[in-house]
Protein backbone atom coordinates (compact mmCIF):
# COMPACT_ATOMS: atom_id res chain seq x y z
CA UNK A 1 0.00 0.00 0.00
CA UNK A 2 3.02 2.68 0.94
CA UNK A 3 4.64 1.09 -2.25
CA UNK A 4 2.23 1.72 -4.50
CA UNK A 5 1.26 5.52 -3.41
CA UNK A 6 4.72 6.40 -3.32
CA UNK A 7 5.48 4.97 -7.01
CA UNK A 8 1.63 6.60 -8.13
CA UNK A 9 3.40 10.34 -6.48
CA UNK A 10 6.45 9.91 -7.74
CA UNK A 11 4.70 9.10 -11.48
CA UNK A 12 2.66 12.28 -10.74
CA UNK A 13 5.39 14.65 -9.70
CA UNK A 14 7.93 13.52 -12.77
CA UNK A 15 4.61 13.37 -15.37
CA UNK A 16 4.30 9.96 -16.40
CA UNK A 17 0.83 9.71 -14.97
CA UNK A 18 -1.95 12.22 -14.44
CA UNK A 19 -2.29 13.90 -11.15
CA UNK A 20 -4.76 11.98 -9.21
CA UNK A 21 -5.81 13.04 -5.76
CA UNK A 22 -3.87 10.82 -3.60
CA UNK A 23 -1.94 11.20 -0.51
CA UNK A 24 1.95 10.86 0.02
CA UNK A 25 2.60 8.56 3.03
CA UNK A 26 2.95 9.43 6.23
CA UNK A 27 3.81 13.46 4.78
CA UNK A 28 0.44 14.08 3.80
CA UNK A 29 -1.61 17.66 5.75
CA UNK A 30 -5.04 15.40 5.44
CA UNK A 31 -5.27 13.80 9.37
CA UNK A 32 -7.79 11.21 7.96
CA UNK A 33 -4.92 9.60 6.27
CA UNK A 34 -2.47 9.44 8.59
CA UNK A 35 -4.35 7.75 10.99
CA UNK A 36 -4.93 5.35 8.42
CA UNK A 37 -1.61 4.74 7.74
CA UNK A 38 -0.28 4.13 11.26
CA UNK A 39 -3.53 2.21 12.27
CA UNK A 40 -2.71 0.04 9.22
CA UNK A 41 0.99 -0.03 10.27
CA UNK A 42 0.34 -0.92 13.72
CA UNK A 43 -2.27 -3.85 12.95
CA UNK A 44 0.85 -4.92 10.72
CA UNK A 45 3.04 -4.60 13.42
CA UNK A 46 0.55 -6.30 15.91
CA UNK A 47 0.13 -9.89 13.57
CA UNK A 48 4.05 -9.89 13.40
CA UNK A 49 4.99 -9.73 16.97
CA UNK A 50 1.90 -12.18 17.56
CA UNK A 51 3.83 -14.62 14.99
CA UNK A 52 7.24 -14.34 16.74
CA UNK A 53 5.00 -15.08 20.50
CA UNK A 54 3.99 -18.17 18.80
CA UNK A 55 7.00 -19.23 17.52
CA UNK A 56 9.00 -18.90 20.44
CA UNK A 57 6.36 -21.04 22.46
CA UNK A 58 6.04 -23.70 20.19
CA UNK A 59 10.27 -24.08 20.28
CA UNK A 60 10.42 -23.51 24.03
CA UNK A 61 7.79 -26.68 23.87
CA UNK A 62 9.59 -28.59 21.46
CA UNK A 63 13.00 -27.93 23.63
CA UNK A 64 10.61 -29.78 26.42
CA UNK A 65 10.05 -32.70 25.02
CA UNK A 66 13.58 -33.47 22.68
CA UNK A 67 14.88 -33.26 26.28
CA UNK A 68 12.08 -35.64 27.83
CA UNK A 69 13.07 -38.18 25.75
CA UNK A 70 16.94 -38.15 26.37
Amino acid sequence: MIASQTVINIGMVLGIIPVIGITLPFFSSGGSSVLSMLISIGLVQSVLYNQEEDMDKATVRLGSQSRARI
